[in-house]
């Protein structure tokens, strides 16, 4: 790892860390997306470079599903997932 300047790495107690989210909401709130957006990344970079075809597309389809079910896109059991030339056109 490096950086483009000089830099310091420190280490905090969780309790700490807990105290100041809480007195700082804003900065807390940019602090754990990131967090969350990196395990994300992390999740795709192994999901493409590390599993077999098969294994990342039963990764994309269970991700998607819950994506869809989020937004509110599932009728019971039943997504409609539109695959294809046509479909990729419309993206």
């Amino acid at each position: 790892m490096s950086t483009l300047t000089p830099s310091r790495v420190g280490f905090m107690r969780h309790d700490t860390l807990r105290a100041i989210c809480e007195q700082h909401l804003a900065p807390a709130t940019a602090f754990w997306r990131s967090l969350i957006d990196a395990a994300i990344c992390r999740e795709w970079v192994i999901n493409v470079g590390l599993r077999e075809a098969f294994s990342r597309l039963a990764h994309m389809s269970c991700e998607l599903i819950y994506r869809l079910r989020s937004a509110g896109r599932i009728q019971g059991h039943v997504a409609e997932i539109p695959s294809g030339m046509k479909a990729a056109k419309n993206c």
